[in-house]
């Protein structure tokens, strides 16, 4: 490799400078013993001769060895990880955005801080070709664009189903090796993490077709994110089971929570029509409003691969226990506690930063979205994060997904495919520098998630040691997470006294790293001092007839469930769609996915 190419005019002058010296040495022996005592004026001929040949060598060592650095200084160059380009370099993209992002005056998702700061650092012009709201619409003019063969030069997804149709129709470029050359220590270092498993998935037929992320396993945790000021008007302990939640939803409908004298509250808000009622192995993670907690505590696993009874692979989908909790939640709706335009809702955001709502499920990071609008809307809001409902064991046992989450893909035919490493390198590095309260870090073009799987709650735990004075700063090993340097720096700027009161009165809002701060805090608290029993898929990857049958039998899925939960389809439908599942390619699927196992 290049390393070897770089180490070969050095050796090469090591071997002149040797051989050049030795040469002098004998032809100096030769001269002082070779020769009568008289006979100086031969000897002093060759020694001269010597010295000069010496002299020319050390020269031509010299000259060699010059060459060699500036060779090896020009390849380190090349392949330096933040090096900007000599000639600004023109990249095309699309993004899947959030419409009710806010950006400060005379900036956009297209030109913003991040934008700005990619051309400054590394000399490279981001052009979107297109955007669309995350969700549906994003989906179907990705999916357009892959069927047409038209992807742009560099595109994140965050499905492996989109990812695979690109490799299916050849559109990814192979950049496993500019991964090798291009990944900083720090990004390299965290896809090693994962030993293989990141990589892996991006992985076919000896081939890198994408740059995977690696995201913290606390994405994996939805808990129930509830207005704590709510609870304590109706005067409520924060609920623990399903029929605890039942008694505080029926509160926050009818108790005026928010003490207006209204009838201006709905219950728990729920997903809109672009997104999941649950996270399934394709989509593992990060459901926010989806109803994965109360699945969990009825210990359904619906959209997961499960060992079952018989030691085959069952489908969590079909299974009783799947049913008992559509079956619930039915009876929340239509009791009113379930937003009435659940599953159908433009987005599914409006209920909290509106604030109509109290109750949503949600994972660690709500704190960067969307509790910013909602405090900035409403500064009493206190929202805090709880573990469970639990199962009527007592015992919580979410289900986990898988490391990687999103792709980078760069098309076959764009020239520069280290870009999509330097973009990311720079992100990974500096991320801890930006203001994301002016600007949303996921209006990063190209972003991926790189973190540790442990990072949040690592970072979590380190930061209250910190703030308790069980350890000092010096104390706390930070190599690998790349924010928590500044957020031990911050964090009594940002969290005030007393340090173990999360209410909104104990923190300063104002500061630029709050939406994280609060995140970590209060955000994975829930599985940081929780016992939990993880439960995961079987496989988070299609099989080869998953892309022949699962697009239809999904949608089926999804319109079977929200269809039962909203009253439209009676609960019994739920064995005609475990028929019809089963008929129409389902059967195939579960065969598949058991020699998975054997």
């Amino acid at each position: 490799m290049n390393m070897n190419r770089n180490k070969a005019p050095a050796i090469l002058a090591i071997a002149i400078l040797a051989f050049a010296l030795l040469a002098a040495s004998l032809s100096a022996c030769a001269g002082s013993g070779g020769q009568p005592s008289g006979a100086t004026g031969t000897a002093t001929t060759t020694t001269a001769a010597t010295t000069t040949a010496a002299t020319d060598a050390e020269t031509e060592t010299s000259a060699t060895t010059a060459a060699a650095t500036t060779a090896a200084e020009e390849a380190a160059a090349a392949t330096d990880p933040f090096a900007p380009y000599a000639e600004p370099l023109t990249i095309r993209i699309v993004k899947s955005i959030e419409s009710t992002n806010e950006f400060p005056e005379g900036q956009s998702a297209t030109d913003n801080n991040y934008t700005r700061y990619i051309k400054d650092m590394l000399n490279i012009d981001i052009v979107f070709d297109w955007t669309a709201q995350s969700g549906d619409a994003f989906d179907q003019k990705i999916g357009l664009a892959i069927s047409s063969g038209d992807i742009p030069d560099m595109v994140v997804v965050s499905k492996a189903t989109q990812f695979r149709a690109m490799v299916k129709n050849d559109l990814c470029q192979d950049i496993g090796q500019a991964i090798a050359d291009y990944a900083s220590p720090a990004l390299k270092r965290v896809l090693d993490s994962t030993n293989g498993t990141a990589l892996g998935y991006a992985t076919f037929d000896g081939q890198v077709l994408a740059l995977p992320n690696v995201a913290p396993g606390d994405d994996d945790f939805h808990n129930m994110w509830i207005r704590k000021d709510w609870l304590d008007n109706v005067g409520m302990p924060p609920p623990t089971t399903l029929d605890e939640v039942e008694a505080t939803l029926s509160a926050f409908v009818d108790g005026d929570p928010n003490r207006t004298g209204a009838n201006d509250t709905i219950g728990l808000a729920g997903p809109d029509k672009s997104s999941l009622l649950y996270a399934y192995f394709l989509e593992p993670a990060s459901n926010h409003f989806g109803f994965d907690p109360v699945f969990t505590a009825y210990k359904a696993y619906p959209g997961y691969w499960l060992e079952g009874p018989d030691g085959k692979a069952a489908y969590g989908s079909l299974l009783p226990e799947t049913k008992e909790a559509l079956a619930k939640l039915r009876d929340w709706y239509l009791k009113g506690l379930i937003d009435p335009e659940a599953g159908v809702r433009e987005n599914k955001i409006e209920p909290i930063t509106g604030g109509e709502s109290g109750f949503f499920f949600g994972v660690w990071w709500a704190g960067y979205w969307p509790l910013p609008d909602v405090v900035a809307n409403f500064p009493e809001a206190n929202w805090i994060a709880y573990p469970g409902p639990f199962s009527a064991d007592g015992t919580w046992a979410p289900h986990v997904g898988t490391p990687t989450r999103e792709y980078g893909v760069v098309n076959k035919e764009f020239a520069n495919p280290e870009a999509l490493l330097k973009i990311n390198n720079l992100l990974l590095r500096d991320e801890s520098s930006f203001d994301t309260s002016a600007v949303q870090i996921g209006d990063y073009p190209l972003r991926l998630v790189y973190a540790p799987l442990d990072e949040s709650t690592y970072s979590a735990q380190a930061i209250m040691d910190y703030m308790t004075g069980k350890k000092a700063i010096g104390d706390i090993d930070t190599l690998g997470y790349k924010l928590l340097d500044n957020d031990l720096a911050t964090a009594k700027d940002v969290k005030l006294e007393p340090y173990d009161d999360f209410g909104m009165q104990y923190w300063n809002a104002g500061n630029e790293n709050f939406n994280r701060m609060y995140s970590l805090l209060v955000g994975c608290a829930p599985q940081m001092t929780t016992p939990y029993t993880p439960v995961p898929s079987l496989t988070y990857a299609q099989t080869d007839s998953m892309e022949k049958f699962w697009a239809n039998l999904h949608a089926k899925e999804k319109e079977f469930f929200l269809g039962i939960i909203t009253g439209n389809r009676p609960i019994d439908d739920f064995d005609l769609f475990v028929e019809e599942w089963m008929s129409q390619g389902g059967e195939t699927l579960l065969l598949e996915v058991s020699e998975l196992m054997d």
